[in-house]
């Protein structure tokens, strides 16, 4: 096992034993002001909320989890990230940001509960803040739950159309009234993640400045479907959601977008408590949502995607101050066609 990286699986969980049932009713009740994103997911959208520190961003993964509970689908497809937390998944992931390919891998493809093969992903911890919150809405939620398919892909290397186990996902969505949601960790930044100090900036000293530039550029790349530039982009920025943006891109279809800022009002506390060497990490609440086409087999043309930023600082309680909405056109279909870091 790498020492590289701290066991985040038994930091979450730390974290989940430590909330009280207040706590988790504040959650589901500051979710709330996100709106309806259930329509979203009805009309065949897509979801992708952040991973670290459930004090700060459980409210985020709530609304997700309340969004598919209220809405009319079947079957939810959950994607993982699967961080390279062994040398081994870390030296494939360097060989293939390097150029190789990914195919001569053993850790290629995706994996998951009920999927035959690697078992990579019982010692990840992406989806447990969000597993927590599905069981504890379950338990306030009167009407049965869809059913919960969770995979995570590895290695998609710029083509995630040739990711093994892709095709069982194409058919997933399309065989059932099907949801999806993902989660990803768009920036991270800071000593910790390898920047120099001379070049390490608070988020309040140009950080969020870089991150939001950073973010945008990432998300120009998927629009247009340029796994390469993303794939090298997410190396630069130290994104997590190298596989799994791609993967979502891949079932989603093109999708463009140009936010705008409606916030600000945790800022003081950001001055407060940033960290004196910036080291944080940026999340982000992607609502994609659908203008009158549906997602089924013969309709899954055109889509509108309406995406939401909202920042947190990594091992903070404070949920920061951006809160970005865009709107735009994109396409469904199933047939799209360096250095690494263990995110």
């Amino acid at each position: 096992m790498s020492a590289r990286i701290p066991d985040f699986k038994v930091i979450a969980a730390r974290q989940r034993s430590r909330l009280s049932p207040e706590d988790v009713d504040g959650f589901f009740q500051r979710g709330r002001a996100f709106g309806h994103l259930s329509q979203t997911l009805d009309e065949g959208g897509a979801l992708l909320f952040p991973h670290v520190g459930i004090a700060s961003g459980g409210h985020q993964i709530a609304a997700v989890v309340d969004a598919i509970l209220e809405s009319k689908a079947e079957r939810v497809l959950a994607l993982g990230v699967l961080h390279a937390r062994t040398d081994e998944l870390e030296r494939a992931r360097v060989r293939v940001a390097e150029g190789g390919d990914p195919a001569g891998e053993a850790s290629w493809g995706l994996q998951g509960p009920g999927r035959p093969g690697r078992e990579d992903w019982k010692q990840e911890f992406s989806l447990d803040h969000f597993l927590f919150l599905w069981q504890e809405a379950q338990k306030r939620h009167s009407g049965a739950a869809p059913e919960l398919v969770i995979r995570f892909p590895y290695l998609a290397g710029e083509h995630p159309e040739r990711l093994p186990g892709m095709e069982e996902l194409e058919g997933l969505i399309k065989e059932r009234r099907s949801a999806i949601v993902a989660t990803g960790d768009l920036f991270h930044h800071g000593i910790a993640y390898g920047n120099a100090p001379e070049v390490s900036r608070n988020p309040d000293a140009g950080g969020l400045d870089l991150a939001r530039s950073a973010i945008e550029r990432g998300l120009e790349m998927l629009q247009v479907g340029n796994y390469a530039a993303y794939n090298r982009h997410s190396v630069e920025t130290k994104s997590d959601a190298r596989d799994v943006g791609q993967v979502l891109r891949h079932l989603i279809g093109p999708f463009e977008g140009s936010p705008r800022s409606d916030g600000g009002r945790h800022d003081r506390a950001l001055r407060k408590t940033a960290p004196l060497l910036g080291c944080w990490s940026l999340g982000a609440l992607f609502n994609r949502r659908l203008t009158g086409w549906g997602r089924n087999p013969q309709n899954i043309a055109r889509q509108a995607v309406s995406r939401g930023l909202l920042v947190r600082l990594k091992f903070q309680s404070i949920a920061l101050g951006i809160n970005e909405r865009g709107t735009a056109l994109g396409s469904r279909h199933a047939g799209m066609s360096k250095t690494s870091s263990s995110l």
